[in-house]
């Protein structure tokens, strides 16, 4: 055997290598008598240094004391730590010192979502004394107010209210991320793990890409994110969308039916699933909204002739109260629209009418009519849709009022009564896909038009939130 090192087993935290001119300086505070020490080393776990031999009536095991670290002039640590050895040598008293953590955990403002071990988010923090010294670190838990990381070097000398900065998986941020540290502790695999409690918010477009992150590879759901302290609004990009084919798909929209409906209080949620089920369901595209293999919502287009395959819209009103719509021929009608609560006030809706605007392009149609309650009817006029004069009365939405709504695809091509901020991210970029397709045509001045809209729209977006759109 070469060496006289101790084995690696022996030693579970390394120390730092402390030359007698080492820079640090270290006392402890008894009350109102502070001790100059000297420094052998330090870990995230305790201190083990030399004070004068008379001063052994303030120092024996247990006592607890304060210890002010100063690694540099402009950095100064106060932290509480107990002796738990004391060792007579040479006049000197060698002192060895356990760190007390703050034993008291305040309750978390918001609940930290669970990373697993599959999709790892992982960071690099960056010393604030040691030289150029870094570590990497993966996440385990997140949320707006804290990080609790693990894998970190034990090397990596950490302090309870230690400032650190650091950057998160790929993302670099305009401004460093700054936080806390806490609650450090030693893990069996002899890494290194602590909380890091942010000092500012995280830049919007970190928490953007957290959003998806989050969405991606913890199936989180967008109210889950919100619970976290996170603000999302822009998530359809992760949903995808397929029609239902089989039996099997037609009984999972109505379960998502019944679960939707019942959130908001117009049906029984242990209602029979013939009470979601309707006549115009055979004779229509049925669009299943999933998110990772689960589905999340559905909206039915019912492809009528208006007379043997009437409309829903026309079954509530009668000769003797008739109804103008636009041509059969011409039309389709959007019903039964639900989402899971957990996904609303998000871009899903834009998603969805994304996809039924396409499908509408698809089979040559002009019209789309729906009836909506009051609590949507701005959403679909903040789209293009116009209020018509008719309503009624759902029945199986315990009488629930309904408004009938039409909307023409010159607001969807030309922007005719859509808000100009909604446009170009809801119609114009599936305008541009359809078009690439040849399944719509521009003329000369929609395709001006068009490109007007989408610049306006990007410089109004740089402005507001100074970065670029990305379509």
């Amino acid at each position: 055997m070469y060496g006289n090192f101790p084995k690696e087993t022996d030693r579970k935290i390394y120390r730092p290598l402390l030359p007698e001119n080492h820079g640090y300086q270290v006392s402890l505070i008894f009350a109102d008598i502070e001790i100059q020490a000297q420094l052998n080393n330090f870990t995230s776990f305790g201190f083990s240094l030399k004070v004068p031999e008379n001063y052994d009536e303030l120092c024996f095991p247990g006592q607890v004391t304060i210890l002010r670290f100063t690694p540099s002039i402009s950095q100064t640590y106060h932290i509480r730590a107990q002796i738990i050895e004391m060792e007579r040598i040479d006049e000197e008293l060698r002192l060895s010192l356990r760190i007390i953590s703050d034993g008291f955990i305040r309750e978390p403002k918001f609940n930290a979502i669970e990373l697993n071990c599959v999709h790892l988010l992982s960071g690099l923090m960056t010393h604030p004394f040691f030289y150029k010294t870094s570590s990497f670190f993966e996440v385990i838990e997140i949320s707006r107010e804290k990080l609790v990381v693990s894998g970190i070097q034990p090397d990596f000398t950490l302090f309870e209210d230690m400032e650190i900065s650091f950057t998160l998986g790929m993302f670099q941020p305009t401004r460093p991320i700054t936080g806390l540290i806490s609650q450090v502790s030693l893990r069996l695999d002899g890494k290194v793990q602590c909380t890091i409690k942010l000092t500012r918010n995280l830049p919007k477009l970190l928490i953007d890409q957290l959003n998806k992150f989050l969405m991606q590879y913890t199936s989180s759901t967008p109210e889950q994110i919100r619970q976290a302290g996170f603000k999302v609004l822009s998530v359809k990009e992760f949903i995808h969308y397929r029609f239902a084919e089989t039996q099997a798909d037609y009984e999972a929209v109505l379960r998502t039916r019944r679960f939707a409906y019942s959130g908001v209080k117009k049906i029984d949620s242990e209602a029979d699933l013939e009470r979601v089920s309707y006549f115009f369901d055979d004779y229509s595209h049925i669009l299943m909204v999933m998110h990772n293999e689960e589905i999340i919502g559905s909206a039915t287009m019912i492809v009528g002739d208006g007379d043997n395959a009437p409309f829903e819209i026309q079954t509530f009103f009668d000769d003797d109260n008739p109804i103008e719509l636009p041509p059969a021929n011409k039309t389709i009608e959007v019903a039964a629209l639900c989402l899971h609560p957990d996904y609303r006030d998000t871009d899903i809706l834009h998603g969805i009418f994304e996809q039924i605007y396409m499908l509408t392009m698809m089979l040559n149609k002009e019209y789309i009519i729906a009836s909506s309650d009051k609590y949507l009817l701005k959403l679909y006029q903040s789209i293009g849709f116009k209020l018509t004069p008719y309503s009624f009365v759902q029945p199986k939405y315990n009488d629930l009022q309904m408004s009938v709504l039409v909307i023409h695809q010159d607001a969807a091509q030309s922007a005719m009564g859509v808000k100009k901020m909604i446009w170009w991210p809801l119609w114009g970029v599936i305008n541009k896909h359809l078009n690439d397709r040849r399944i719509i045509r521009f003329h000369p001045l929609q395709k001006i038009r068009s490109s007007l809209l989408k610049w306006g729209f990007k410089a109004a977006y740089y402005l507001k939130y100074r970065q670029p759109w990305r379509d």
